[in-house]
């Protein structure tokens, strides 16, 4: 088969389903949040000032006193509650190509940034402490939107979304979901004819606000959902 007619079969019959509402950079999140990404929030002293800040979990003790870069830190005490005038926020932000997650605590509307690190290495500490494998896997890059991705086997003959496996129509009512949920996801989805072993063929590309897969409860939904295709 030729390539454009090949293509043009890809291109008539694949799926794509878009939710191009919002793409949210930002949101709010708890103390345990903090603890399920392996992190430890800690209130004493940051270059002798009062102050919150972060280390990996069960790294820092309180009355130990280190040194982290340019800054000194004294810790009082490893917080266990937050009060309930004290929340904290998280952010993507990019810089020169690389996404972070900045994370930031706010008091009587005073807002101090409590840690900023790489998207994706806390990302991926995240999942794997979490044992969300499948997401761990598909994600291939991450900015604002991460890309998640899952083939089986190579390009072939593509088949008609009708004659798709019953798993597949039931990953796409889930996946819209989310992607609903989150107010943004972009999902591509393509079958080809069965290999040699009967097994279908096929690619999928879904996209979703990086920041969500932060929160516990919705990654644990998207790894659920990769499972099912």
């Amino acid at each position: 088969m030729k390539t454009l007619e090949l293509r043009k079969q890809h291109l008539l019959q694949s799926q794509v389903f878009e939710y191009l509402d919002n793409i949210q950079k930002e949101g709010e999140f708890k103390l345990t949040s903090l603890k399920s990404w392996g992190i430890d929030l800690l209130l004493g002293k940051k270059d002798g000032e009062k102050a919150y800040f972060t280390a990996p979990e069960n790294q820092r003790n309180p009355g130990e006193f280190y040194r982290e870069g340019d800054f000194s830190f004294q810790v009082e005490s490893v917080v266990s509650e937050l009060p309930q005038n004290v929340k904290i926020t998280a952010k993507i932000e990019q810089e020169d190509g690389i996404a972070y997650v900045v994370t930031t605590i706010e008091k009587d509307t005073v807002k101090q940034t409590i840690m900023k690190v790489p998207a994706g290495s806390l990302l991926l500490s995240f999942l794997k402490k979490q044992n969300l494998p499948l997401l761990m896997e598909a994600i291939r890059n991450l900015g604002t939107i991460s890309e998640l991705r899952k083939q089986k086997g190579q390009e072939g003959r593509t088949i008609s979304p009708e004659d798709w496996p019953a798993n597949a129509i039931k990953f796409l009512k889930e996946a819209k979901k989310l992607s609903k949920k989150a107010g943004f996801g972009r999902i591509s989805l393509i079958f080809f004819n069965k290999d040699k072993e009967g097994n279908h063929r096929f690619q999928l590309a879904w996209h979703l606000p990086t920041i969500y897969l932060f929160y516990q409860d919705f990654a644990k939904s998207v790894n659920a959902c990769l499972d099912l295709i």
